[in-house]
C-alpha cells in the first residue's frame, strides 16, 4: 500500500518543529555540535528519575527503548530524528533548513552549535486535505520524536543567565544605533521597543530592531530569538 500523499506541486505552508521551532524563524546555526562550547551538545543526558515513568507511559515502543536505561545520547536523538525525517519524505514532505535571509530553502535538517537538529517541513498542497497531512506529519512525529525532541531541546535550552545576557546585548546594539534601552532589559521591555507601534500592527519587529535582533540570536545560537 502506497502512504505517499499525492503531491502536484508545493505551497508554502509551513510545519514548524522545535522549539520551539522553532522557532523557529530566524537565524540558524550550521556548524557541527562538536565545535560549540556548550558541554551538552553532545553529551549524554541522564533523565531525572522522577521524570522517567511520566515519559514512559507516554512514548512509543520505539521512542521508548530508547529511553528505558534513562538516559538519551545524543546518537539515540540523532538517529530517532533522522528516522522521523525519513518517514516524513516518505508521505510526501520537503525537510527544509528554516528559512534564513538570504539562504532560502535550503536542504534540512540542520545541525545547531547547541546540539539540537532545526528544520521545517513543506507540506504536500494540491491533492492532499488538511486532515491528510496532519495524520500523516503525526505519525512520524509520533512514532520517532514525539517525546525525544522536545526533551533535548529542554535539554540544551539556554539558561536564565543566558537569555539575560543576549537580552542585554540587544539593548547595547539599539543604544549604539540611537535607539534608548535600558541596560538589563526584560522580555516586556524589549517587545515594547521591537513593535513600537504595537504588536498587533505589524507581524514583524521594527527592521533596526530585528536586525540587532538577529545578529544577537546569531552570535548566542539562540534559534528564533528576537528578546522575549
Amino acid at each position: 500500500m502506497n502512504s505517499r500523499l499525492p503531491v502536484t506541486k508545493r505551497n508554502s505552508l509551513f510545519a514548524v518543529l522545535g522549539a520551539a521551532l522553532i522557532g523557529i524563524g530566524v537565524v540558524w546555526a550550521t556548524s557541527a555540535a562538536a565545535g560549540s562550547s556548550d558541554p551538552r551538545a553532545r553529551s549524554d543526558y541522564k533523565i531525572p528519575p522522577a521524570l522517567l515513568p511520566g515519559l514512559l507511559s507516554t512514548a512509543s515502543e520505539y521512542q521508548a527503548k530508547l529511553l528505558s536505561d534513562g538516559v538519551l545520547t545524543f546518537s539515540e536523538y540523532e538517529t530517532a530524528v533522522f528516522a522521523a525525517v525519513r518517514c516524513e519524505q516518505n508521505t510526501g514532505f520537503t525537510i527544509l533548513a528554516f528559512p534564513e535571509p538570504g539562504k532560502p530553502g535550503r536542504p534540512g535538517p540542520e545541525l545547531s552549535a547547541r546540539g539540537e537538529y532545526q528544520y521545517v517541513q513543506s507540506s504536500p498542497a494540491e491533492g492532499a486535505t488538511r486532515a491528510e497531512m496532519a495524520s500523516a506529519l503525526g505519525a512520524c512525529e509520533n512514532n520517532y520524536v514525539s517525546v525525544l525532541r522536545p526533551l533535548w531541546a529542554d535539554y540544551v535550552a539556554p539558561t536564565q543567565s543566558e537569555m539575560q545576557a543576549a537580552r542585554d546585548e540587544i539593548a547595547r546594539c539599539l543604544n549604539a544605533a540611537g535607539v534608548k534601552a535600558p541596560p538589563h532589559p526584560s522580555g516586556v521591555e524589549l517587545m515594547k521597543l521591537a513593535y513600537p507601534d504595537g504588536p498587533g500592527r505589524s507581524s514583524q519587529p521594527d527592521q533596526l530592531y530585528r536586525g540587532c535582533a538577529s545578529s544577537v540570536a546569531s552570535k548566542f545560537d539562540l534559534p528564533g530569538y528576537i528578546g522575549q
